[in-house]
C-alpha cells in the first residue's frame, strides 16, 4: 500500500510537470471533432494548412512551433490542428477556406466561420505577436479596417492596414494607403532620421529621405537599421568610397550604379543582420549548394586538417576577387571575418575538435571565446590557446549569447534552450562538428560580401579601381 501511494504521488507529480515546456499541442481530430472541443473548451481553432514539400511549411514546424513560449500561447488560445492540403479531409478544407500558398495559418470560431488568416514563415515572437493581433478585434482585419475608415492615421496603423491589404492580393489598395500617409507629411518630418518610413520595412514603391552631416554619420545611421541586405554609394572620392565599403554593413554593396538587378555569379546575393538567414552565404555564390547538401569526414579520412586549412585559408578565403572581370564594372566577391564566435563546450567534446576550431579561427582572424561549465573545467587545457575563457553555467552562457555575431558547438545535439535562445535573438548556431576539409568547414568563421562598382561614367572609362 505504503509502494502504491508512493507511486501514484510520483505520477501525479510527474504528469503535471511533464504538461509544461512543450511546444504546440496539435491535436489529430477531423474539422467537426475539433469544432465540438472548441465549443466544450470557450475556444477558437487553429489550423495549420501545409504539404509535405513545401520547405517553409517544415521551418516552421521544426523550428517555431517547437518552442515553448508558441505552445504556451497556442495551447492556451486554440484547439490546434495540422491539415495537409493535398489529401483526405485537407483538401476538401483547403478549398473551403480558399487556401492557395502555403503554409496559410487560419483562426476559425467554433461554428468554423473564420475569424483571422496570414501566410508564410515567420519567426516565433513576430508570428505569436501577428496571431495574436490578428484575433484581437482592435488589430483583426475587421477593426483595422473600422478604425482606418474612422480616419485613424497613427504610423502603425497604417502599416498593419496597408499589410493587411496586400496579404488579401488588394496591392493597389496597399501602395494607396502608403501614399496618402506620406503626402499627408510635412517635408520636416519626411527628412528626420527617426521616421517611421525610414526605419521600418514596408511593402510599397517608397523612398525614405534623411539629412545627414557628412558620410560617416550616414554611415552610422544605415547600420543601425535592423536589415542589412543592399547598399549604394554615389561618390568620385576615393576616400570615401574606400571608408564607406569597407563600414556600411550589408551584403550587396554597390558604387556608382543601381542596387538592384544582381546577376547570378556576378553579383551574388544575400544580406547581413536580418536580412541573412542562417550562415548567410549568398545565392548565386560560388558556396551556395552547401545549403542543401549534408558534407561530412569520411570515417576513414587521412586529410590533414592543419595543411587542409591552410591551403584554403590562402587559396579561397583571403583574397578578394573579380571574377568576370568586365570591362567598366568590377564585381567583387570577398569574405569578411566574423567580428566574434563563441564556442560553447560540453563533456562529450573533444581536445581535439577544440585544436581544429581554435586554428580554424586563428587564420581566419575571427575572434574566438570559449565558453564550458563548472562542471567541466578545462581552463588547463584550454590556456594555451590564448582566446578569452568563460566558465559558467549553460543559464549564465544563454544570457552572453547575443554579445556573440556566431556560436560554434562541436554537435547539434545540444540543449533545446540554445536553438530557443538563438530565435529569440535571431542568431546562427554552427551546430557540426569541425570538419578536416578546410574549403567546406572555413565558410563557417566568414560572411560574404559582394561589392559591385561602375567605374566609367558615361561610357567614359576611369582607372581601374583596386579591390581589397
Amino acid at each position: 500500500m505504503k509502494i502504491n501511494l508512493i507511486l501514484f504521488w510520483m505520477i501525479a507529480v510527474i504528469l503535471p510537470l511533464s504538461s509544461f515546456a512543450q511546444g504546440v499541442d496539435f491535436k489529430s481530430l477531423t474539422m467537426k471533432e475539433a469544432q465540438a472541443v472548441a465549443e466544450k473548451e470557450k475556444k477558437m481553432i487553429f489550423i495549420d494548412f501545409y504539404t509535405t514539400w513545401c520547405g517553409p511549411c517544415k521551418m516552421m514546424s521544426s523550428e517555431v512551433f517547437t518552442q515553448d513560449q508558441v505552445g504556451e500561447y497556442f495551447n492556451r488560445t486554440f484547439v490546434n490542428l495540422k491539415v495537409d492540403a493535398e489529401k483526405g479531409e485537407g483538401v476538401e478544407l483547403a478549398k473551403k477556406y480558399q487556401v492557395k500558398a502555403y503554409p496559410t495559418f487560419v483562426v476559425l470560431r467554433a461554428d468554423g466561420t473564420e475569424v483571422y488568416r496570414t501566410a508564410g514563415a515567420r519567426p516565433a515572437d513576430e508570428f505569436v505577436d501577428k496571431i495574436r493581433k490578428g484575433i484581437d478585434p482592435k488589430w483583426s482585419p475587421e477593426g483595422l479596417t473600422r478604425r482606418y475608415e474612422k480616419g485613424e492615421r497613427t504610423p502603425e496603423l497604417v502599416n498593419e492596414y496597408a499589410l493587411l491589404q496586400m496579404e488579401s492580393g488588394n496591392g493597389e489598395i496597399g501602395g494607396k494607403v502608403v501614399q496618402e500617409y506620406f503626402d499627408k507629411l510635412s517635408d520636416k518630418k519626411r527628412v528626420k532620421p527617426e521616421n517611421f518610413s525610414f526605419r521600418t520595412e514596408l511593402f510599397g514603391p517608397l523612398l525614405s529621405v534623411a539629412c545627414i552631416e557628412n558620410l560617416e554619420e550616414g554611415i552610422k545611421l544605415v547600420n543601425s537599421l535592423d536589415y542589412g541586405l543592399t547598399s549604394g554609394l554615389q561618390s568620385l572620392d576615393e576616400e570615401e568610397q574606400k571608408l564607406w565599403k569597407n563600414s556600411v554593413i550589408a551584403g550587396n554593396l554597390y558604387i556608382n550604379r543601381g542596387i538592384t538587378g544582381a546577376i547570378v555569379n556576378r553579383q551574388p546575393f544575400g544580406g547581413m543582420k536580418l536580412s541573412a538567414f542562417g550562415g548567410g552565404i549568398k545565392a548565386g555564390g560560388p558556396n551556395y549548394c552547401t545549403c542543401f547538401v549534408e558534407i561530412t569526414d569520411k570515417p576513414d579520412s587521412q586529410t590533414d586538417y592543419i595543411d587542409s586549412y591552410f591551403d584554403a585559408c590562402e587559396e579561397e578565403f583571403m583574397d578578394p576577387r573579380d571574377v568576370n572581370k568586365l570591362y567598366g564594372e568590377q564585381n567583387v566577391f570577398r569574405y569578411l571575418p566574423l567580428k566574434s564566435m563563441i564556442l560553447r563546450l560540453f563533456p562529450e567534446d573533444t581536445d581535439r575538435e577544440v585544436n581544429m576550431i581554435s586554428y580554424a579561427s586563428e587564420l581566419c582572424r575571427t575572434p574566438l571565446t570559449i565558453s564550458f561549465d563548472p562542471s567541466d573545467d578545462r581552463t588547463a587545457a584550454l590556456t594555451q590557446y590564448g582566446w578569452p575563457l568563460r566558465k559558467e553555467s549553460l543559464e549564465d552562457f544563454l544570457k552572453v549569447m547575443p554579445d556573440y555575431e556566431r556560436v560554434r558547438t562541436c554537435s547539434p545535439n545540444i540543449p533545446k534552450c540554445m536553438y530557443e535562445r538563438a530565435a529569440e535573438t535571431n542568431m546562427y548556431i554552427v551546430a557540426a562538428p569541425p570538419m578536416k576539409q578546410g574549403r567546406i568547414e572555413l565558410i563557417r568563421y566568414f560572411k560574404e560580401q559582394s561589392i559591385s562598382f561602375e567605374y566609367h561614367r558615361y561610357g567614359s572609362i576611369s582607372e581601374v579601381p583596386p579591390y581589397e
